[in-house]
């Protein structure tokens, strides 16, 4: 599952995640597109907001990259 569902599963908008985990939704958007990952620190607020595993929204963000390299 992407990042991008997993985020709309909680029903939130990447300005609500950015807001909550204290980034720029620039830094969303990235993690959704698999561009770059969160820090740690962030990994595991994003965790909680999700509701699930780190390893979940890490598989998320590595398809996303594969994805985009295909593209």
């Amino acid at each position: 599952m992407s990042l991008h569902q997993l985020r709309k599963n909680v029903s939130m908008t990447q300005a609500d995640i950015a807001k909550k985990i204290g980034v720029d939704i620039s830094a969303v958007t990235k993690w959704e597109t698999g561009q770059a990952y969160p820090r740690p620190d962030k990994l595991l607020k994003l965790e909680e907001l999700l509701g699930v595993p780190a390893g979940d929204i890490i598989r998320a963000i590595n398809e996303a990259a594969e994805k985009n390299a295909k593209d």
